[in-house]
């Protein structure tokens, strides 16, 4: 069905997996564009899903935009800067919105280099598991660029501004290690033990109230963006819906009877 990813769902576990190691895994490209758009669209409308796991093919988790395209000028970076700037909106700035627009919590595996706008993909998933030999790059100022693909937006959320400061002006990569130390990712482990981990991860999400998943998802980005009057209001409203799932009621009794719960998503 997919050309440039792989997907398939582990229980409650949606996995993407960007499948281009020769191109590596490079996101500018029309068709990879359009299926991470496809599979993000799906995952929203299975309500058997409770997280999205990205992953990658290779060694490299993403070299962001394709840089033989930017030299000849081919696919979205052929045009003037008029036209430029519609290809930016009508292709690559796709992923971000799909991402924005997903109801389900994100983690990413990184397992390698994550530059450029791979970089800006890496931090539009809400988790991150690290493989030792993973770096970030905000890389698009060693090519004369910006980072056009909105990743500033994401990356804020999860670097303070020093380091920020320090990524999109100089270039230079960050480890694996000082990621962490800046918390910018939750986990680094062993390259072998990387997918087991981030399935760990995603899989403890899953195991929780398929519902409730969905609505804390969708209030935490609300949180980011509206003053505390507008979170209290959509906080009580969320909370009252929730007070009213069979899940709420299975993890009461649970509780109570000092079970394990059984949650059915509904």
């Amino acid at each position: 069905m997919y050309k440039d990813i792989l997907f398939e769902k582990k229980d409650r576990i949606a996995v993407l997996t960007l499948n281009r190691p020769d191109k590596n895994n490079t996101v500018t490209d029309e068709n990879v564009i359009s299926e991470i758009e496809s599979v993000l669209g799906s995952v929203n409308n299975d309500k058997s899903l409770s997280v999205l796991l990205l992953k990658s093919s290779g060694r490299i988790f993403s070299a962001g935009g394709d840089i033989q395209a930017m030299k000849d000028k081919k696919g979205m970076f052929a045009g003037k800067p008029d036209e430029l700037f519609e290809n930016y909106e009508k292709n690559v700035q796709r992923i971000p919105r799909a991402f924005y627009d997903l109801e389900v919590p994100s983690v990413a595996a990184v397992n390698g280099p994550a530059s450029g706008a791979g970089c800006d993909l890496a931090f539009m998933c809400d988790l991150r598991v690290v493989s030792e030999k993973a770096w970030f790059s905000q890389a698009f100022i060693n090519v004369g660029l910006i980072s056009g693909d909105g990743g500033l937006y994401f990356l804020q959320k999860a670097v303070k501004h020093p380091l920020m400061a320090e990524m999109v002006f100089t270039g230079k990569r960050i480890s694996a290690q000082r990621a962490y130390e800046a918390c910018m990712v939750n986990e680094v482990v062993d390259p072998d033990e990387l997918e087991k981990s981030a399935l760990q991860l995603a899989g403890q999400i899953a195991s929780k109230p398929p519902k409730t998943v969905r609505l804390a998802h969708k209030l935490m980005k609300q949180a980011y963006r509206k003053d505390l009057e507008s979170v209290l209001y959509t906080s009580g409203l969320t909370q009252s819906l929730c007070h009213n799932t069979y899940d709420h009621f299975e993890a009461v009794n649970a509780f109570l009877e000092k079970r394990d719960p059984v949650f059915k998503g509904e």
